[in-house]
């Protein structure tokens, strides 16, 4: 399947002021997608969230996880406004203007970092080259570390 990425960020931009009132569905998923994580039982210091959107799931994150560095990176500029502002009271969220699907590891705010936790909520339906995606996610996971994510779809 092909996805017009351009489209996907105008999308998503335009939608960012209005997008948590209708998000239902993506805020229970969050809830569940949370639960799984806890369920590792691990502390998790270091979080990369591909697609924070406006900030809800990171939001949980952050609470959950106080001590942890969490990078969040979102395709639309407009989406990150939103998580920032929603978000101004956590200092230990970084942000990143990137397309999750094609994150260059030598991007400033994601550096030659490395992560505990890769996570994502309903945002791996936009993608098209998984294999390509998880590959670069691999090389950015900590041993030992965690990739847990909800899609919508097969």
């Amino acid at each position: 399947m092909m996805v017009n990425k351009v489209q996907v960020q105008k999308n998503f931009g335009q939608s960012a002021a209005t997008y948590d009132d209708y998000a239902i569905v993506q805020k229970e998923m969050a809830k569940v997608l949370l639960a799984k994580i806890k369920s590792t039982g691990r502390c998790f210091q270091t979080i990369l969230e591909i697609g924070c959107g406006t900030g809800f799931f990171t939001e949980l994150l952050a609470r959950e996880y106080p001590k942890a560095r969490i990078t969040v990176p979102d395709i639309a500029p407009e989406m990150i406004d939103s998580a920032k502002e929603k978000l101004s009271g956590f200092s230990n969220i970084s942000y990143l203007i990137a397309d999750g699907e094609k994150l260059q590891i030598g991007e400033e705010s994601l550096g030659a970092s490395s992560f505990d936790l890769i996570v994502s909520n309903v945002v791996f339906q936009w993608f098209t080259n998984y294999a390509k995606a998880f590959t670069q996610y691999y090389v950015l996971l900590n041993t030992g570390g965690y990739l847990i994510f909800s899609t919508l779809g097969a």
